[in-house]
């Protein structure tokens, strides 16, 4: 999909406020937030923080980064057990 296709998203119009982008690279793709809406700055630090988010999964997570937690679990696991953070093994407990 492109901008040009009529299903594409757009930004919201949005006479009292501003309207933020902010965009990151993570897991493979590009994640991407608009916020619409009064205080710019405000918004600003939500995109902001829900992009770090995204950033922080990713290192964990991503197949991407031989860095990653997960490429380090696909290495090792079957040597030894490997200890992971409460989130990731709730997750992946999840996953099951």
């Amino acid at each position: 999909m492109r901008s040009s296709d009529p299903d594409w998203p757009t930004a919201p119009s949005n006479r009292e406020g501003a309207v933020v982008r902010a965009a990151v690279f993570a897991m493979g793709t590009r994640f991407e937030a608009v916020l619409a809406g009064g205080d710019e700055s405000r918004l600003r630090s939500v995109a902001e923080a829900a992009l770090a988010e995204i950033t922080e999964w990713d290192q964990r997570l991503s197949l991407f980064r031989p860095d990653s937690l997960v490429s380090h679990l696909n290495r090792s696991a079957h040597e030894r057990a490997i200890r992971v953070d409460g989130d990731t093994f709730e997750l992946l407990s999840a996953c099951r």
